[in-house]
């Protein structure tokens, strides 16, 4: 009864084993999907972001045009004070230098997602390696 006892113990501790392996290769499997993810949809992400910040600043800084134009008119009237379309314009200049920073972090990403795509044509036999590691 003891050797049934103790080959039972070591079949059970075997299966627990078996699974806890198993469990170790799917979580590694999903951490490089993350990694993946991260690695190469981040990228693609940042750069719609960046190209939304930059058209989001484009239609401020259209509105702030005619802000503008109406202030200067109103002031040309003598409805309107020197002090309003000034600070209108400093405005105005704030958001063209985010403007301009955003159009080139805009173009940044555009170049950044080309290398990452060129990048991603050399990351081939990793993931192969990764698949054939499953075998």
């Amino acid at each position: 009864m003891a050797g049934l006892s103790k080959s039972l113990s070591r079949h059970l501790q075997g299966i627990s084993a078996s699974r806890a392996a198993q469990l170790e290769c799917e979580l590694y499997s999903r951490t490089l999907s993350v990694d993946r993810f991260v690695k190469y949809g981040m990228p693609s992400i940042d750069r719609r972001i960046a190209v939304q910040q930059a058209a989001d600043l484009k239609d401020v800084l259209d509105i702030l045009d005619e802000e503008i134009a109406a202030a200067d008119k109103r002031l040309r009237t003598g409805n309107g004070t020197l002090s309003d379309l000034l600070t209108l314009r400093l405005q105005r200049d704030q958001m063209s230098t985010q403007y301009v920073a955003a159009k080139i972090e805009k173009h940044i990403r555009a170049g950044t997602g080309r290398a990452a795509s060129g990048s991603e044509a050399g990351a081939g036999p990793d993931r192969r390696d990764d698949a054939g590691s499953s075998e």
